[in-house]
């Protein structure tokens, strides 16, 4: 199979050394449409003269072909494959609560493997650590028409279905069982991983995890029943398995996976994922400072008609630091390249983004602002910078923030300066 790999909006074209092919290029573009779409963005512009990556990360195959597209915040620098896929792998650990991220083992397949060879790898070893420990069971329950009673007898199919063949006996019974809806989606996930993987070691996993699940239903991904996984102590251990199941399976992430015909498609909005992203690391540094964190929240709206109609253009903040009923910090995260404040006094921001935060620092009384975007080696000066903007009320402040998404000490650290801005 043909690997090609970009960068997030790195533009290759079809007459380059290490150009996509025009007829690969168009299968992978197919392949990857109704995924994008879903997601809400465009992973490719197919051009002319070149194809060109746009604001989706992840990987895409079809035919034999296939693509990973990285993400990469500073376009103009080198490009370090193996460390921007650890990167990518970390983040989605951290934002989806996925057990992929921060281990030597993934380092080191993040230096050998694209993105979805990774993700498989970590999927088929947690999925063999868990069953050595035993694959759940419970009682399920059952309904046949038997010689000898089991159970329970079904009174009323007895005698109305049943009534001419009194040597059968409607039973209902439960039976203690492997063939379960957890184990179900464990099969599913690996029979759609077994399509999809090269790797010598990840067949293997694969192939010896198929066994172990030999006797569980066959249930196509559309009509597996997630809603009959119950969280409970028997299966807390699977849960981070489940939700990685649930990313390959396409449930929660939008992935286009349908069989070889249409390609496979598994793709990222790396605005979201950087709000994920810090969301999650976030949270747990509001609580310790007696904050709530609350994201996507608020919906005030910008106009009330006075005609009593309903109110337009509701706002949804990216984060808000919350402290007695009030908004005590608004955040914005912004997954663009922040410019470095001894080339561009302005950094990069645009002003549409400014004129959004004056709006929220009206709206929720808010005079702590924060525009928040990824830390790069390109910026040189000191981070944050504080601005105060004119306001009727009293002074804002709004500061321009970076967080280092290399390293979660990093970013952890990064974020509680943020938060410590609401007593600057």
């Amino acid at each position: 199979m043909a690997h090609h790999q970009l960068f997030e909006w790195e533009r290759r074209r079809f007459d380059a050394a290490d150009a996509v092919p025009v007829g690969e290029a168009e299968r992978l573009v197919r392949a990857s449409a109704a995924a994008a779409k879903r997601v809400g963005g465009t992973a490719f512009d197919f051009g002319r003269e070149a194809l060109t990556a746009q604001n989706l990360v992840g990987m895409i195959a079809a035919g034999n072909a296939s693509c990973e597209i990285l993400p990469k915040v500073d376009r103009d620098a080198p490009g370090d494959a193996p460390a921007l896929r650890h990167q990518l792998v970390r983040m989605l650990g951290v934002a989806h609560d996925l057990p992929i991220a921060d281990d030597a083992a993934t380092t080191l397949d993040t230096q050998r493997h694209t993105l979805l060879e990774v993700l498989i790898g970590r999927f088929a070893r947690e999925a063999g650590e868990a069953v050595r420990r035993g694959v759940p069971r419970a009682y399920v329950a059952h309904e046949d028409d038997l010689p000898a009673l089991r159970g329970r007898l079904d009174l009323a199919r007895q005698f109305t279905t049943l009534a001419a063949t009194p040597n059968r006996l409607a039973c209902r019974y439960d039976e203690f069982s492997d063939d379960i809806a957890l184990n179900q989606v464990m099969k599913a996930a690996i029979v759609r991983l077994r399509r999809l993987a090269r790797a010598h070691a990840n067949l293997r996993a694969l192939a010896e995890l198929a066994l172990v699940y030999a006797d569980v239903a066959d249930v196509p991904a559309a009509l597996l029943r997630w809603d009959r996984i119950v969280p409970d102590r028997t299966n807390a251990r699977w849960q981070g398995l489940l939700r990685l199941a649930k990313l390959i399976l396409g449930d929660r992430f939008q992935n286009s996976a349908s069989g070889a015909a249409d390609g496979f498609a598994l793709l990222f909005d790396m605005n979201a994922l950087f709000e994920r992203y810090v969301e999650k690391l976030l949270a747990p540094i509001a609580g310790a400072a007696g904050l709530r964190l609350v994201g996507q929240g608020g919906a005030r709206s910008c106009l009330h008609p006075e005609s009593g109609e309903s109110a337009l253009f509701a706002t949804y903040p990216d984060l808000q630091l919350v402290a007695g009923g009030a908004t005590r910090l608004v955040i914005d995260t912004k997954w663009k390249k922040l410019a470095d404040a001894a080339i561009d006094r302005k950094m990069g921001v645009s002003q549409a983004d400014l004129y959004q935060m004056m709006a929220y620092s009206q709206l929720y009384s808010c005079d702590r602002l924060v525009l928040l975007y990824p830390h790069h080696a390109g910026l040189t000066g000191p981070l944050p910078a504080h601005h105060r903007v004119a306001e009727a009320g009293g002074p804002v402040r709004l500061t321009i923030a970076s967080v280092n998404v290399t390293s979660r000490a990093a970013a952890r650290a990064d974020l509680s300066a943020v938060a410590g801005l609401i007593n600057a």
